[in-house]
């Protein structure tokens, strides 16, 4: 939560709405167990994207809504690659 928070508020003196979207992605991170352990790694996986690319706002909106759309992060993990071959950056 710690580093989430932290981004929010780097990119909020960089790009505010890049940080809007960040924000929300803390609703992500729920449950417990191996519900808590997927909803970390999913905002972790997209605090790395933002910090290693030039990650926009609508990507990360797909993403946060990629999250919720089944528990095996299928739809996740094919965002990502999705943004991955727009940016040009390894994930």
């Amino acid at each position: 939560m710690n580093r989430w928070l932290g981004c929010v508020k780097k990119f909020s003196k960089r790009n505010i709405d890049i940080s809007m979207e960040l924000a929300q992605c803390g609703a992500i991170i729920k449950g417990y167990g191996p519900t808590r352990e997927r909803t970390l790694m999913q905002v972790q996986k997209i605090l790395d994207l933002c910090e290693s690319s030039s990650i926009n706002e609508q990507q990360i909106s797909e993403l946060r809504r990629s999250c919720a759309e089944d528990d095996n992060n299928t739809k996740f993990h094919q965002t990502i690659e999705a943004i991955r071959l727009q940016t040009s950056t390894p994930v």
